[in-house]
């Protein structure tokens, strides 16, 4: 975990692939599939539309928000 150098907040780093990385917001959100849903991106770095769910909620998975912070500050 790192701290965001324009706006401060927690972020990490998905590595995938070869020389791919991704940056998202620290915190994991549980979800489940939608194609109506907002983009997530699951641990091995592959994107999914999906929407947030309560935690013990059968058929969910953890995945991270892409991190926007528009160099606000």
């Amino acid at each position: 975990m790192k701290i965001c150098r324009k706006c401060g907040q927690m972020i990490d780093i998905i590595e995938w692939g070869v020389y791919r990385k991704t940056v998202v917001d620290a915190v994991p959100y549980y979800v489940k599939a939608d194609p109506n849903g907002e983009q997530f991106i699951r641990i091995d770095g592959s994107k999914m539309k999906a929407k947030e769910m309560p935690f013990e909620t059968e058929g969910t998975e953890p995945a991270y928000k892409p991190h926007k912070c528009g160099g606000r500050g």
